[in-house]
């Protein structure tokens, strides 16, 4: 080997082998919790210059009321309102025949589905088998066939020769057609909880502004706010395949059962309290 052929394949440039690795970090999510703490940060700042019980009292304002702001933006990106997992004997890849022992993770949002494939261990069939792959439906749904965002994404993930548990998954959520339409189902249940979330918002902001002039108006907005949030629960267990829930089988005995994920009980109790309070 020369000074200056390593890493050369034919005489071509130095060529470097793709270092892939599972995505392990949702970056919106990161974001708003970095705002978040900037905010949480400025305010602590501020109280030593408040004097006497005042200090108190102005504390636990602005802790609930940051705690209240970040339950609306987080579980409006959050990957968990629903989750489901199996630990399961399956396929790897089409044509090779061979099986692999893993967990497998699916975590669905306002806005689509994270899934998670980890063999147990890690390393088998001379690889490194975890796969984090994302299926978004914001929030063209277009018609029957590859038209729709999931449909295309689900198409792609096909053309990269992805493993079939991950395309077996997804492959659940493009079905639109003959009454099996859980793709169509979650998507719409998604988009009119997000706007519900998004109305909670300003509602939000409006209750913070007016607890400073008004006590009373500052509580019926902030009565609002629950209201939206509570709404957005209501909303996406009506909507979302209420009477034909989705069960993803692998084998007899191993299946994917989704419940309601952390995402969706924080922001029902965060809303039961705020109409509470």
């Amino acid at each position: 080997m020369g000074l200056y052929t390593a890493f050369r394949t034919n005489g071509a440039p130095t060529f470097y082998e793709p270092n892939k690795t599972p995505f392990k970090a949702d970056l919106v999510e990161s974001g708003l919790i970095f705002c978040i703490v900037i905010l949480l940060v400025s305010f602590l700042a501020i109280l030593p210059g408040i004097r006497g019980k005042e200090k108190l009292f102005t504390f636990i304002r602005l802790m609930v009321s940051l705690y209240i702001g970040s339950v609306i933006l987080l579980t409006n990106f959050a990957q968990t309102w629903e989750v489901a997992s199996v630990h399961t004997e399956t396929k790897y890849k089409a044509g090779t025949g061979k099986e692999i022992t893993a967990d497998i993770t699916v975590d669905i949002g306002l806005r689509g589905i994270n899934i998670t494939l980890k063999g147990v261990p890690e390393q088998q069939l001379n690889e490194t088998i975890n796969y984090n792959e994302h299926f978004s439906w914001r929030w063209r749904q277009g018609r029957l066939g590859f038209a729709g965002r999931f449909s295309q994404e689900y198409r792609a993930a096909q053309f990269r020769g992805l493993p079939l548990p991950i395309l077996w998954i997804a492959e659940y959520f493009t079905f639109d057609g003959e009454g099996i339409r859980w793709g169509r189902h979650y998507r719409q249940a998604g988009w009119y909880s997000h706007i519900a979330l998004w109305l909670a918002f300003p509602m939000w902001i409006l209750a913070n502004v007016l607890f400073f002039v008004l006590l009373r108006y500052g509580a019926y907005f902030l009565g609002m706010t629950g209201m939206c949030m509570i709404g957005s629960n209501i909303i996406w267990a009506s909507i979302r395949n209420f009477n034909d829930p989705l069960i993803i089988p692998f084998t007899d005995q191993n299946k994917l059962v989704f419940t309601f994920g952390p995402s969706y009980w924080v922001c029902l109790i965060t809303g039961k309290m705020e109409y509470k309070l």
